[in-house]
């Protein structure tokens, strides 16, 4: 079953897509209230991130810290936190049958998915509130002594 969590732009796009394609076991969602999302990390075996433009998505942390394996583009800032073949699958941008086939290969390999998902898990500690204000507190010591 693939199923596409959350709105936007595209969404009529892709059910228009997924139509034409005739793909089966597909489902929109729709937008998701921040509390239910858990339920649908938990229901999927693999999340797919396809972004052209992206930041540091939260979604790919929230798949790390639910035990999901990661496929995903390397848009943005995502090469940040995603380390290709350990913590998740890195493709190029547009590259939707590199997508695919590194999907089918976490599907097909429940080890490498498994020990994926446990290296992403651990990959959630850099981001603990802990390490992230001591590297804050860094940071504005530099900056204090650098204008003194």
């Amino acid at each position: 079953m693939l199923t596409v969590v959350g709105d936007g732009s595209q969404r009529q796009a892709l059910e228009a897509l997924a139509t034409e394609l005739n793909l089966k076991q597909t489902s929109f969602t729709g937008r998701i209230e921040h509390d239910e999302i858990h339920r649908h990390y938990a229901a999927a075996d693999v999340f797919l991130n396809a972004s052209r433009i992206d930041n540091q998505p939260l979604s790919i942390l929230e798949a790390f810290a639910c035990g999901l394996p990661v496929v995903t583009t390397n848009a943005g800032g995502i090469p940040d936190i995603v380390t290709d073949g350990e913590t998740g699958f890195m493709v190029a941008v547009d590259d939707h049958h590199a997508l695919a086939q590194r999907a089918i290969k976490l599907l097909s390999d429940c080890n490498k998915a498994a020990t994926m998902a446990h290296q992403a898990r651990l990959e959630c500690n850099k981001y603990t509130w802990e390490v992230v204000c001591d590297r804050w507190l860094c940071l504005y010591r530099k900056i204090v002594e650098n204008n003194s």
